[in-house]
C-alpha cells in the first residue's frame, strides 16, 4: 500500500511542479516516468530497510531461503 502512494503522491508532485513551470514535469507522460522512477527508487531501498522482512514473508514456502531470494 505503501508504494502506491508513494507512486501517486510522486506524481501529483511533479505534476505540481510541471505547472509551476518546471520544464521536466510538463506533461503527464514526463511526470509518470519520474514518479514511476521514484517508486522503484523507494521499493529498491525497502529491500534494505526494516520492512525486509515483510518482504520475505511474501516469498511461497516451496522456494528454499526466501531471504537469499
Amino acid at each position: 500500500m505503501h508504494v502506491l502512494a508513494v507512486l501517486f503522491g510522486s506524481l501529483l508532485l511533479y505534476r505540481a511542479l510541471g505547472a509551476l513551470g518546471m520544464s521536466p514535469f510538463v506533461t503527464w507522460i514526463a511526470s509518470a516516468r519520474f514518479a514511476l522512477a521514484t517508486m522503484f527508487v523507494f521499493t529498491a531501498v525497502s529491500h534494505f530497510a526494516p520492512m525486509k522482512k515483510d518482504l520475505i514473508a511474501m516469498v511461497p514456502r516451496g522456494l528454499p531461503r526466501p531471504d537469499l531470494i
